[in-house]
């Protein structure tokens, strides 16, 4: 676990020193000035934490608090091309630092050396940032041609953001920093579709590790000494409602697994098929065979047996996936707001974005530090309490490393405090599944 001493250190020293460093380093700042590196950082990261539709006289203050009196004009005119490649430089030196809280006392994850699911998501930029992140650039109706996607690997068990990567919009998750990196002895990878390599996994199995994994629909499996086919012809002969079996999945990259399916009710099914054709005519293309063959089903990979992982718990784990969406989401939505900024022009745009993904950052860190141990914590609602003291904690960083850590210890004692999920019958909350996957029905 991160201590809070370790914290505190690790805040000060990344919103003074290393803000800094870095801003001369990007050419940010030239020459002495009053709106120093650290105190710009400050600014834009706390002042959009506390509030993400900030204005400049809202940021102004904030630079008060920081110790620093400056105009709104000044802080709009740093706006700039530096201003931007420094605050990237510094979103990028932040992740580097690993921020784990104690592991959360669930039993079925506490199987796994660590529990690491992977995922991406995709910030719209003004065009004329094409340059700087490029995008689909009108492939469809609906592509932009500046995207930026980030690229995350978040530890269910202990809370770490291992991996925040920031990369074009059109780059392929299977070229994601992520997708390659090492796991933990013992660990348990869950990943969507987009992240589907047999060669990943089998590096993943022989270093000890583990994988959950939905299959893409294409993909063909050989099951005991029968010729390989198609998931679909596979599962359209099967007429139990779950389907539990060893194969042989892919032909170039043969993977030994165990392949799950589960049959979905009608509705459910009708959902998907649903959802495909809204996708296909969306994108400008003709729905997918193979998707709307596999739609009565959910089907899952792994490399676990049925001795170590019932059917049961393989879907909680499959719905625990949606967490990191769900982290992408409070970033992205009232919470975090990075895709919202205030201003026509593109580079202030682009260090709103970049600002607002470091307070996101230093939001989940606070999360991650003292609470994540509890299974019944909302992450909602510990997000919006930290954003609630955000003014607090710029000021304090201003007072010195004794105050901010005096603060960080109110914060976060008043966070085990708040914060917490109630026990629901009809929808049980994913802590209740994780607690006892039994309360899922399989299909």
């Amino acid at each position: 676990m991160t201590s809070m001493a370790c914290l505190s250190s690790t805040l000060r020293t990344l919103f003074t020193t290393t803000a800094d460093t870095l801003a001369r380093e990007s050419g940010f700042v030239k020459r002495r000035r009053k709106l120093t590196g650290s105190a710009f950082a400050q600014t834009l990261v706390f002042g959009f934490l506390g509030c993400p539709t900030a204005t400049l006289r809202q940021l102004q203050h904030t630079a008060a608090l920081a110790g620093v009196a400056v105009s709104s004009q000044a802080i709009s005119q740093r706006c700039a091309t530096a201003a931007a490649d420094f605050l990237q430089a510094l979103l990028e030196a932040a992740v580097q630092t690993l921020v784990v809280g104690d592991a959360v006392a669930l039993p079925l994850l506490q199987r796994f050396a660590a529990v690491l699911v992977l995922d991406s998501t995709t910030i719209t930029l003004p065009a004329v940032l094409r340059t700087v992140w490029r995008g689909c650039g009108g492939s469809t109706a609906t592509a932009a041609a500046a995207v930026l996607k980030v690229q995350g690997r978040l530890d269910l068990c202990r809370g770490g953001l291992d991996f925040l990567e920031l990369t074009d919009g059109t780059t392929s998750d299977q070229r994601a920093a992520s997708q390659t990196a090492p796991l933990p002895a013992g660990a348990l990878r869950l990943s969507d579709q987009g992240f589907f390599a047999a060669a990943v996994f089998r590096t993943v199995v022989a270093a000890g590790g583990h994988f959950l994994i939905r299959p893409v629909p294409r993909l063909t499996v050989q099951v005991g000494d029968a010729p390989r086919r198609s998931l679909g012809r596979v599962l359209a002969g099967c007429r139990a409602e779950v389907l539990d079996t060893p194969v042989v999945a892919g032909g170039k990259e043969p993977l030994a697994c165990r392949l799950i399916a589960v049959r979905v009710p009608d509705r459910v099914a009708e959902q998907r098929r649903a959802q495909e054709q809204h996708d296909a005519q969306r994108e400008g293309r003709a729905p997918r065979p193979a998707v709307l063959a596999l739609s009565r089903w959910t089907i899952l990979l792994t490399s676990l047996p049925a001795e170590a992982l019932s059917v049961a718990e393989a879907l909680v784990l499959l719905r625990l996936r949606w967490q990191i969406e769900l982290l992408f989401k409070r970033w992205k939505s009232a919470g975090g707001q990075v895709e919202a900024w205030r201003t026509a022009d593109p580079w202030q745009a682009l260090c709103t974005v970049y600002a607002k993904l470091l307070g996101c950052v230093v939001a989940h860190w606070l999360a991650a530090v003292r609470c994540w141990a509890i299974p019944d914590k909302s992450l909602h609602a510990l997000d919006q309490a930290i954003r609630s003291h955000a003014p607090m904690l710029v000021r304090t960083l201003a007072r010195g490393a004794a105050a901010l850590g005096r603060e960080l210890r109110l914060l976060t004692a008043h966070l085990c405090r708040t914060g917490r999920l109630q026990k629901r019958r009809r929808r049980p909350a994913a802590f209740q599944l994780v607690l006892a996957p039994t309360l899922q029905p399989l299909n």
